[in-house]
């Protein structure tokens, strides 16, 4: 039981990170065109040259880092980090299937947006 409670934090602070990055992605970033850094940027990049969607390249281009995290910090670190990524690819689907919903057009929120997306991956 004692373990049941930090596991449910666990959960619960992903899915916060998840909507916040998501939010920060679909609805200020990319509705911008304003491009991240990071993996996220890299796999914005590639998404924009090679028309293959956000949803796949996300989870492609973090394997190996999800394979070095296994190696280094265990499985419950590559679980968390897999359900994560997993999470954002899926609000990335969300953008494919309704590139409309939930977008700012203001060119100054890409700024904005790079702040929420960044603080719901810290």
């Amino acid at each position: 039981m004692h373990r049941v409670l930090p596991e449910l934090l666990n959960a619960a602070l992903i899915a916060l990170g998840i909507l916040s990055a998501g939010m920060g992605l679909k609805g200020f970033l990319l509705s911008s065109n304003f491009i991240d850094g990071g993996v996220t940027g890299i796999c914005m990049l590639l998404a924009k040259t090679t028309r293959v969607s956000l949803s796949v390249l996300l989870p492609l281009v973090n394997l190996p880092f999800i394979a070095v995290g296994y190696r280094q910090m265990g499985r419950a670190f590559a679980v968390r980090t897999v359900l994560g990524i997993a999470g954002l690819a899926a609000g990335a689907i969300v953008r494919d299937i309704d590139p409309g919903a939930f977008v700012v057009f203001h060119p100054l929120t890409g700024a904005e947006g790079g702040v929420v997306k960044t603080r719901g991956f810290q």
